[in-house]
């Protein structure tokens, strides 16, 4: 990963002086993110100036850190680095200088910042490293609010560790992407990087098992799964899905442990197949009457075996390979000394009971050298179902561990301005609404800073039906640092669906925007959310009880999330007709106003921002959704960039959102890749319908990717898609053929034909539009009247003369034959006999391609059927089965009988009677045809060679002997 050297001019100190503790951590936190990213996560620029300076707020809107790539500079070719992105700092301003020019100097006034020197932590952030002890197992519990700075903590903690445990390792875990690789740039940024192991637990699963793929508890799966059990499995947990995976995820499953545990001193016993409590454990933990308990199980038997709980049971899985010693990978855990866990409250027990036994089985293997075990995290904000209590958590890890833990808490609001701290704050009063076995156990308020910005907080009365959803999507997305959090799940239902393509680039849940930061945070359903809490709390009475207070907890838990997301901003909706409950705190924190809709959007637009300011923001949400492993939103974010930095001339930028946009497309590319391998799978499988709907699915991402982006192999990406959608709906066609299913075989034609267009294959998508157009107009299996059996052969023969070509991946010839069967078999005993001769033409021609074996025998029995029939049509038939059957004198006969002088001039041709289909042509009153004429030219020159034969010299008569010889072999085919 890529850091930066930071070199800082001899006035930054100076112009640090007297601006007080906070600014100087915020200042000190900022460059250790300029050395670890290049920029900050908020950055201003500035107007004005002939220098393209950066700032970055370090005390609210008050105090800005200046700073610039030195690539954007006339310094760039007087400093040598190893580092090929230095950032220059050059000093702390006040806002109200932000107009005054400001040189950059001389490359002599800088000097290079030690970043590993750095520390930004307040005075309690250091007391984590206090809390480790010197016991040969330290356990430090570490518990921080929202904007506590509880991950700088953490992190700082790390470093300490790595430096003094000497030559022993540290493992840093945490539950997300964006998280380890933040801490993965940190550790290389101080040098650290060869004695730290950064895992994801998903990640250390897979070294442990030597298994490569990921996993995860999908909701959706389970969601499908719960719908098709039906009521009278799910019973009264049918209306309340999420909380009954809740409860299967966090404790029928995720707290199964493959070893006898104490639990408030009550002995649970080992699960030593799979991870699944037994019923009569479960409802004594749960406090549920054996009868509902025995239900839950069952369905978790279900679920387990459907494999919707994959990623407890690889949890599962890895715990008991380390018990027994039968594990692969983690060939480092007896030098680790250190083993340190983030954002806690969102693993199962299960998952923390595999964390313990990964220290405990260290301290087995090496039991003289002591081991720090320190985990952190916020028991009110749980996004993951986890069941996490911070009680059953210290039981488990002071029994497994064999010492109890130690506590602290960090309390001071590091983040959010004052009046939203206060909110935060007080929202913990909700948690009240819940019996007191169902809060969280560590529930405290932070502290906030005497010196805190004080920030803004609105309430905006809407009407959902009348809402200028085109104009606020628009300035939402406008700008950088602004985000839509929905808390009701319902907000998409509202916005048109014009307006919603851009509308995901901004509306964000609870769990996708937790740990993330945005200056300007909306919230959606908060009214309708808290409604939602009262009334699950107030009904009791039914054994699921447990159901309604899980989810109750659970909405609670991302309230207080979306609160905690802004640095300055934070405008709460509320819907006309719904009432905030007198539970709700809002109106006892002082300094919030309502605000209306046309104002809050007056409020956005008036916001300034530069155009470094904007890329800056792009770049910054574009990072985090790739953190999120959210790629698509990543790009979309990084095409705001694009679109913008290419009217600014500076270097650095044009890097940065290049090097970016390079580094998503080519996931989004590999993500392609592996949905067509899917396909294809399933395709070969003959799994069609899951196929398509992938395969669909597979479009729409592709579609999402600009063509610049596909290069080398990767242009060939929606050919080869497209190609297989049309195999996939050709074989979706032809199975609704086999079952004759009339709609779909329509659908599916048109599909298969839709698909050829996109790829501009003209002829194929014409021929498959005829498919659909002849099972529109006439259904197969049924007696067709003479009108229909027209339009059938005429279906035929537009096909027929729109195929030009083979086309590799589908006949179109076998259907085709079909029709025509289906015509011979309505033609049989037909009354009427003019589409008889139409029907015998277009089969010559398929016959001659090789289709038909049985074309012979069906003209034979046709003819039969006609015999005795006098009309003329029946006669014109007659006329061309007798010239099938090579009896061309009676074909004469008859066509010539019908008049028919063209057809009968051809059937003399056949018989070499030249002089008859001579007269035959005339008396049609029609041209000759080519040969023909050649043939007479060629009688009237052997003719005049007759006339003539005694005036040739002998050399002449040898020439025409020749030219006859070679006109004789030429006549038999054979080459000279």
């Amino acid at each position: 990963m890529t850091t930066y050297s930071l070199l800082k001019h001899k006035e930054l100190d100076k112009s640090l002086q007297r601006r007080g503790d906070n600014v100087q951590h915020k200042v000190t936190w900022s460059l250790v993110e300029l050395a670890l990213r290049g920029r900050t996560p908020q950055v201003k620029g500035v107007v004005n100036h002939n220098t393209r300076w950066r700032r970055t707020p370090v005390k609210g809107n008050q105090y800005y850190m200046w700073w610039i790539p030195i690539s954007e500079t006339d310094l760039s070719s007087q400093t040598e680095s190893d580092n090929e992105h230095p950032i220059l700092i050059r000093e702390i301003r006040h806002h109200d200088r932000t107009s005054e020019p400001l040189g950059i100097g001389d490359i002599n006034d800088y000097a290079t910042i030690d970043v590993p020197s750095l520390d930004p932590r307040h005075q309690d952030q250091f007391l984590v490293e206090e809390m480790m002890g010197h016991d040969s197992v330290g356990i430090s519990i570490v518990k921080g609010l929202p904007g506590s700075g509880k991950t700088v903590a953490l992190l700082y903690a790390l470093i300490d560790l790595a430096i003094l445990l000497d030559e022993a390792h540290v493992l840093y875990i945490t539950y997300t992407p964006n998280l380890r690789d933040e801490s993965k740039r940190f550790v290389e940024s101080y040098g650290i990087a060869d004695k730290v192991h950064v895992y994801t637990l998903d990640e250390l699963e897979q070294e442990i098992l030597k298994h490569p793929e990921p996993v995860s508890d999908s909701y959706l799966q389970f969601e499908v799964f719960a719908k098709h059990l039906g009521a009278s499995k799910t019973g009264s947990w049918t209306n309340h899905l999420p909380a009954l995976f809740a409860e299967l995820r966090a404790y029928l499953i995720g707290m199964a442990l493959p070893f006898t545990w104490l639990r408030s001193r009550r002995q649970i016993s080992s699960c030593s197949d799979m991870p699944l409590l037994s019923y009569t454990v479960y409802s004594q933990l749960r406090n549920v009457n054996k009868r509902a308990a025995k239900e839950l199980y069952h369905i978790a038997q279900l679920a387990l075996d459907r494999e919707i709980f994959n990623e407890q049971v690889r949890t599962w899985t890895a715990l008991d390979a380390l018990m027994n010693g039968s594990h692969k990978g983690l060939s480092w855990l007896d030098n680790v000394g250190g083993i340190i866990v983030d954002e806690i409250q969102d693993l199962t027990l299960l998952q923390i009971a595999l964390l313990a036994e990964i220290g405990r089985k260290r301290v087995q293997a090496n039991p003289h050298n002591p081991l720090a075990f320190i985990v952190a995290g916020d028991e009110s904000q749980i996004i993951q179902p986890s069941g996490f209590d911070w009680r059953v958590t210290k039981d488990l890890l002071s029994s497994r561990l064999q010492n109890y833990p130690s506590e602290f808490e960090l309390r001071y609001q590091k983040r959010s301005p004052r009046v939203l701290a206060d909110l935060i704050n007080k929202s913990s009063e909700l948690y009240n609404l819940l019996p007191k076995h169902s809060r969280p156990k560590a529930l405290k308020q932070s502290r906030i800073p005497l010196d805190a910005e004080p920030g803004y907080l609105f309430t905006c009365r809407i009407n959902p039906g009348k809402m200028l959803w085109t104009d606020l999507m628009a300035e939402l997305v406008d700008k950088p640092g602004r985000v839509l959090i929905d808390l009701s799940e319902d907000l998409r239902a509202y916005i048109p669906p014009e307006d919603l393509l851009h509308a995901t680039e901004v509306i964000h849940s609870p769990r996708e925007i937790k740990g993330i930061d945005r200056r300007t945070v909306l919230i959606w359903g908060l009214d309708k959310t808290i409604q939602k809490v009262i009334e699950l709390a107030e009904l009791t009475g039914s054994h699921s009880d447990t159901a309604r207070l899980l989810q109750a907890r659970h909405l609670l838990d991302k309230v207080r999330v979306a609160l905690s997301r802004s640095t300055d901003t934070l405008v709460i909706f509320e819907q006309e007709g719904v009432s905030l409950p007198a539970e709700w705190p809002l109106e006892e924190v002082s300094g919030q106003f309502p605000i209306t809709l046309n104002a809050l959007l007056e409020r956005l637009q008036s916001e300034e921002m530069t155009v470094i300011e904007r890329i800056e923001g792009y770049l910054q949400e574009a990072d985090e959704r790739c953190q999120q492993e959210e790629y698509e939103r990543a790009y979309e974010r990084n095409r705001r960039a694009v679109h913008v930095v290419k009217y600014l001339k500076d270097e650095t930028l044009q890097r940065l959102v290049s090097e970016q946009r390079h580094n998503i497309s080519q996931v989004l590319i590999e993500h392609a890749y592996e949905f067509l391998s899917q396909v294809k799978a399933l395709y070969e499988q003959e799994h069609y319908g899951d196929a398509y709907q992938i395969a669909n699915e597979t479009q729409q991402y592709l579609a999402k990717i600009d063509d610049a982006d596909l290069t080398g192999e990767a242009k060939n990406l929606p050919d080869q898609l497209y190609r297989l959608i049309a195999q996939i709906c050709w074989r979706k066609a032809n199975q609704a053929l086999e079952n004759n299913e009339h709609a779909q075989i329509v659908h599916w034609f048109k599909e298969t034909s839709i698909t050829y267009e996109k790829q501009e294959k003209s002829e194929p998508a014409i021929v498959l539009d005829y498919f659909a157009k002849r099972y529109q107009s006439i259904p197969q299996g049924q007696k067709l009247p003479p009108k229909q059996i027209k339009r059938l052969l005429k279906y035929i023969t537009d096909c027929l003369d729109a195929i030009k070509s083979n086309h590799e991946d589908i006949d179109f010839h076998d259907i085709i034959s079909q029709w025509h069967e289906e015509a011979y078999q309505n033609l049989k005993a037909c009354p009427e006999t003019k589409l008889h001769l139409t029907w015998a033409m277009i089969g010559h021609k398929l016959r001659s391609m090789g289709f038909l074996p049985n074309f012979k025998e069906q003209v034979d029995h046709l003819l039969a059927e006609v015999e005795t029939i006098t009309d003329k049509n029946a006669i014109a038939f007659k006329a061309w089965g007798a010239d099938y059957h090579n009896n061309h004198e009676e074909s004469l006969t008859l066509w010539e009988q019908i008049g028919d002088y063209r057809q009968a001039a051809e059937a003399a041709r056949k018989l070499g009677n030249v002089q008859q289909a001579v007269k035959l042509f005339k008396k049609a009153d029609e041209h000759l045809p080519d040969s023909l004429a050649t043939l007479c030219e060629l009688r009237k020159i052997l003719k005049d060679v007759r006339a003539k034969q005694n005036h040739f010299t002998e050399g002449e008569k040898m020439v025409i002997r020749n030219l006859f010889y070679q006109l004789d072999r030429l006549l038999q085919g054979k080459k000279d």
